[in-house]
């Protein structure tokens, strides 16, 4: 009988090792998981922000009679303009700010290609009054 006990003494000590080696490797984990969530949702927050304030961006958009720019209507000769070039002056930020326009091929900024980037529903207004529902992809590196 003695030798079952420290068998079973055996099984139980390493069982114990084994699971506490697992927890602490689940908590790892989890926490570096945790860790990523919150750099991706800060990112996302950034993105968004970033992409209102472009939508009433008073150098993109058209304006409406009193002066004050039509939110996510964007005049486009105004964003051909700004094509290839850097953000217009009413958005400043410390990081690399990019928006495509893929409809009409308007790209203004400068972020890499294989940033995380938001798309927005916008319009775009052509000189001849006609409105064209498009998307709009901004990037924040």
């Amino acid at each position: 009988m003695k030798g079952i006990s420290k068998l079973a003494d055996f099984f139980l000590k390493s069982m114990e090792i084994i699971f506490i080696t697992l927890a602490i490797l689940v908590a790892y984990f989890d926490l570096a998981d945790f860790n990523f969530a919150m750099n991706n949702t800060r990112t996302l927050r950034e993105t968004r922000l970033i992409g209102e304030a472009l939508m009433s961006c008073k150098d993109l958009t058209v304006l409406s009679s009193d002066g004050y720019p039509i939110k996510a209507l964007f005049d486009k000769s105004s964003l051909i303009s700004y094509s290839n070039h850097d953000i217009p002056d009413c958005i400043t930020y410390p990081k690399r700010i990019r928006m495509d326009i893929e409809s009409i091929g308007v790209s203004i900024g400068d972020a890499p290609d294989d940033a995380a980037y938001v798309e927005f529903p916008v319009a775009i207004k052509e000189n001849a009054g006609k409105v064209t529902p498009t998307t709009m992809k901004v990037y924040v590196v």
